[in-house]
This record gives structure tokens, C-alpha cells and sequence, in this order.
């Protein structure tokens, strides 16, 4: 039998199964609040979990300050918690937090109490991290969730924290006379393939592209009020994502990303022969994402072109459009964003020939 200020785990001889009781406070008679329950085919760490939630169901918050460690938590509360949108966080979500706390964080802090984590601790954690980034995001959004629910009485990290960020070497996207390449080359490819080059050359994040359904695409006519004359445009509504993780789910990364833009001209007629002789209800990339990132490597090679990551079509996109002269509002309203800033930082990759361009445009005007 296991006691702590949280409640009593008494095991069973053979270790199979656990009575977790926890109490806390008293009844409008006197009696005292007590919750148990039996749990089967549980581990200690699991069980422990189980005491830290029931005592919250008790209103434990006058206890935690004593006895709650950052571990118990981390596994005991908080992943149970909804998102900051109010929904359940997903599997992929889940496991990038997991693995920064047991990388980083709880070899570190795991059994410290949560009263008793400074901010010096903090910050040590951080800067020691393989990723200090990543690491201050998780620890952070744990640490605020516990201020939220009342179990801190100060909340964290409001001096500041330095986290070094080691950022990788950006792939450059391709180039136009590469995406027409690309789309010669394409047609000697399988399905999957031909529909997400498409897809990602329309500026779909690569998760967005592989949920995408045949009865996503839709062919419109629109008319253009200065000439009078009428032109048919083909778009895709983005509405789902999947992963490897997570599968297909109803839902993008945001709100926002939630939209109808128009497939990538030269590839429509291309996407809507795939289309037809699908399920309207089946992914027109209807490949786990480890196969089609080995397809997409593979074809890449067989074709002679550059590689780049899938995911970094859309960076191809922007990068083209904002070199077309398309305004940035738009550019961003189609790619499913809310800011500039998010769209320079990470997306917009211009290459040196386009540069090139405009450093000798600046020249002549010196002329």
C-alpha cells in the first residue's frame, strides 16, 4: 500500500489489479468526501494518474500546492485537458508534448512539486534542451494550464526566458522552370502522385492535400464584368486533414484554414480524370503518409528533378505567387493564414535568379 496526501493505491497480491481511494473535505453531515475505485491491468505510474484526477474531482486545489508533482500532472490532468479551441488535443499534438516532457523536462523537474518550480529551474530546463524552442513551448503551455485550473499561484514565465533556436537549412522550393518540369513529368506517375502535385502546388498544406475527396473538387463558371466574357474555374474546399498519427479527421490546422481555393491551372484537367475514376468519398491520395513519402521521393529521382520535401510544394506556391505581383492579403487568404509575418518568415523563398531581377531593377534606377 502506497499513502500520499493524494490518496491510498492498495494493490492486489498478484499486482493485477488496484483500489485507488482518495478523500478530501467533509459532507454537509460531517462524513468525510471519499471516492474510490478499482482499476484492472493498470501500471503504478497509471494508478498514480488516476489518484491525482479523482482528487481534482474533489476540488484538490488546497492540496496541490503540498503534494502535486509535475509529473503527476502532466499525465494525470493535463493531457486530459482540451485545446486552447476547447477541443481534445489530437494524437500528434499528444505525442510532440510527450516526448519534449520525457526528453527534457521531467528527468529534470518531474518530481519536483509544482509550488516549488522557479523560475531559475525553468530556465535551466530550457536552455539545456536538444530543442530550447519546442522545450519552452511545452513547458510553458503545461505550466500556464496549471495556473489556469489553480493549482500555481503565480503565473509562469513571465520574465523571460532565452531559448536558442537551431534552425535547419531551408530547402529551397522549386523554381518555375522546375514546377514545368514537374508537370511534364508528372504524367507518367501514379495517381496519388499526379493529384497531390496538383494539390500542392495550390497552396494545400501537405496533411490538407492527402484527406482531400473526389466530391471536394467542384467546377464553377464565373464571368468577368470588365471583358463580359465567362471562364470556368475548378476549386477544392479544404475541410479535413489526416496524418499518420491521427488518420482522417473533420477539421484543419485552424479555423481559418478552413476555405475553397482554385486548383493549380495547368493540372485540372489532369486532377479531374484522377477524380472520376475514384470513390467520390475515397482520398484521391489514398496512400499512408511513410508509402507516399517513399513514392514521392522515388518518382523525384526516376524524373530527374531536384528533391523537395512534399510539404514544400506550398512553399513553392507562395513563393511563385508573390513573385506574380499577387498581393499578400490574398496570397495569405488562400493559403489558409491570418498574417504577413508568418508568410515571410516561413514561406516566402525567392529565388536567386528572382533577386538577381531585382537588384538589377534597383540599379537602373540609379541611372
Amino acid at each position: 500500500m502506497a499513502r500520499r496526501k493524494m490518496g491510498t493505491i492498495l494493490w492486489s497480491d498478484d499486482g493485477t489489479s488496484c483500489r485507488v481511494q482518495v478523500t478530501r473535505g467533509r459532507r454537509s453531515d460531517g462524513s468525510r468526501r471519499r471516492v474510490t475505485r478499482t482499476l484492472y491491468g493498470v501500471s503504478a505510474d497509471e494508478a498514480e494518474a488516476e489518484a491525482v484526477r479523482m482528487a481534482a474531482e474533489l476540488g484538490a486545489s488546497d492540496l496541490a500546492g503540498d503534494s502535486m508533482t509535475l509529473s503527476d500532472f502532466y499525465w494525470g490532468l493535463f493531457r486530459d485537458t482540451p485545446s486552447n479551441r476547447g477541443t481534445p488535443r489530437t494524437k500528434t499534438t499528444l505525442r510532440g508534448y510527450d516526448q519534449a516532457m520525457r526528453r527534457y523536462v521531467l528527468p529534470t523537474l518531474g518530481d519536483v512539486r509544482l509550488d516549488r518550480i522557479t523560475h531559475d529551474m525553468q530556465a535551466r530546463v530550457v536552455q539545456a534542451a536538444g530543442s530550447p524552442r519546442n522545450c519552452k513551448a511545452v513547458l510553458r503551455a503545461v505550466l500556464r494550464s496549471a495556473y489556469d485550473m489553480g493549482y500555481l499561484a503565480e503565473e509562469p514565465m513571465r520574465r523571460r526566458i532565452v531559448a536558442p533556436r537551431h534552425r535547419k537549412e531551408q530547402v529551397q522550393p522549386w523554381d518555375l522552370r522546375e514546377v514545368a518540369m514537374a508537370v511534364e513529368a508528372s504524367r507518367s506517375w501514379r495517381p496519388e502522385l499526379r493529384a497531390y502535385l496538383a494539390l500542392g502546388l495550390s497552396g494545400l498544406r501537405k496533411s490538407e492535400a492527402l484527406a482531400v475527396r473526389p466530391r471536394d473538387l467542384s467546377v464553377t463558371t464565373l464571368h468577368d464584368f470588365v471583358t463580359g466574357e465567362a471562364t470556368e474555374s475548378m476549386t477544392v474546399t479544404v475541410r479535413r486533414s489526416y496524418n499518420e498519427v491521427d488518420g482522417l479527421r473533420e477539421g484543419t490546422k485552424n479555423d481559418h484554414s478552413v476555405r475553397s481555393v482554385p486548383v493549380f491551372a495547368p493540372l485540372r484537367r489532369d486532377l479531374m480524370e484522377i477524380a472520376r475514376s475514384c470513390d467520390p468519398e475515397a482520398r484521391l491520395v489514398d496512400l499512408c503518409e511513410s508509402h507516399f513519402n517513399k513514392e514521392w521521393t522515388r518518382a523525384l529521382e526516376a524524373s530527374g528533378l531536384r528533391r523537395v520535401p512534399p510539404g514544400t510544394l506550398r512553399h513553392t506556391s507562395d513563393t511563385i505567387a508573390l513573385d506574380s505581383g499577387v498581393a499578400p492579403d490574398l496570397v495569405d487568404k488562400m493559403h489558409g493564414r491570418t498574417e504577413h509575418s508568418s508568410t515571410y518568415r516561413n514561406y516566402y523563398r525567392p529565388a536567386l535568379s528572382a533577386m538577381e531581377q531585382a537588384a538589377r531593377r534597383v540599379g537602373e534606377t540609379l541611372r
